[in-house]
């Protein structure tokens, strides 16, 4: 009986601790990028390259395990994008490009593929880059990501989440060897708006429609119903990869916002340049879908009391007893 208790405390000990946070000792591998000889500034830490229209060459870069198993992993080159909180995002793929985007990055190499590496082992990698026939304007960026899809076989074993760390290293592609001088500029595609019964959020979708990176802008974006403030959020050192959207939040609402029209107010400007954007936007209150309220009669089974039952149970045995004795004793004809 100890011995079970014990072991039943050990278990609830074990699921109370399995929100372990995964340490950097769990990664197990690193990856070296290898610059051809058409990196246009060696100092770079980033593919930076040259590259005349209509060729082809290889990219190469080295995946390096040093586990004592062999792992896969997931490369893939993934278009420069701007996430919700201003910074250059390399993380996703295929994500449906902007009107102001001329060549994909992404179409110009293979599709994303899984690579195995044995173990304490290196792998080099090359993909290959096929340019466009035509020459385009400014520049082409994005990242190559190599992502560990498997788990680490060396990973501390009371670790509650899998872990699933990545490199990415920066490739810009340039069809001449410097870049033209762009006016900044910022478009406004109006407003996103999410609601339901828990919640509003409202973001501003902001796109830098030139092929160069847009940096150190300021945005301050604000919410008004009847000219009165509801939503508001300031953000500084925004940088706007080139040819690219961000979805610029507002503070979520703790609660849904009340049906009517709303005003999204943006201003932003980089030192140089202003721009002032308005636009409005309904909100429909959002309805609670409900199950059809249905009566359906049902038997209702009255039950006796248990007591009662065996009471019954003898007086029925004590009646069939009492008639079979009379009938026994009443004289024969």
């Amino acid at each position: 009986m100890f011995k079970r208790l014990f072991l039943l405390a050990a278990v609830i000990a074990g699921v109370a601790g399995g929100g372990h946070v995964v340490h950097a000792d769990s990664v197990t591998f690193q990856v070296s990028p290898e610059f051809p000889s058409n990196q246009i500034n060696k100092k770079l830490n980033y593919y930076n390259l040259l590259v005349a229209p209509g060729a082809t060459q290889k990219i190469s870069f080295l995946i390096i395990n040093s586990d004592s198993g062999s792992h896969k992993y997931h490369v893939s080159v993934n278009r420069a994008g701007t996430s919700s909180d201003g910074d250059t995002s390399y993380n996703l793929h295929g994500v449906k490009p902007t009107q102001s985007l001329k060549v994909n990055i992404e179409s110009l190499f293979p599709k994303p593929r899984n690579y195995t590496v044995d173990p304490h082992s290196t792998r080099r990698i090359k993909l290959t880059l096929k340019a466009p026939s035509e020459a385009w304007a400014g520049v082409l960026s994005g990242g190559i990501r190599v992502q560990q899809v498997d788990s680490n076989a060396n990973a501390n074993t009371n670790v509650g989440v899998t872990a699933q760390p990545a490199y990415t290293y920066g490739i810009q592609l340039q069809a001449t060897p410097t870049i033209p001088n762009y006016t900044p500029a910022l478009q406004f595609n109006g407003p996103k708006v999410s609601t339901n019964t828990s919640g509003s959020t409202v973001a501003a979708l902001l796109e830098n429609p030139n092929p160069v990176l847009q940096s150190n802008l300021f945005v301050s974006a604000k919410v008004l119903r009847k000219g009165k403030t509801v939503l508001s959020q300031d953000m500084a050192g925004i940088k706007l990869s080139p040819n690219a959207q961000m979805a610029y939040p507002l503070t979520p609402t703790p609660k849904a916002l009340k049906a009517g029209t709303y005003q999204l107010v943006v201003d932003a400007h980089n030192g140089d340049q202003k721009w002032h954007f308005e636009d409005k936007f309904t909100i429909v209150q959002p309805v609670m879908k409900t199950k059809a309220n249905t009566t359906t009669d049902k038997a209702v089974m009255h039950h006796f009391p248990a007591w009662l039952v065996v009471i019954l149970i003898i007086i029925a045995f004590a009646l069939g007893w009492l008639i079979w004795y009379l009938r026994r004793k009443q004289p024969k004809a």
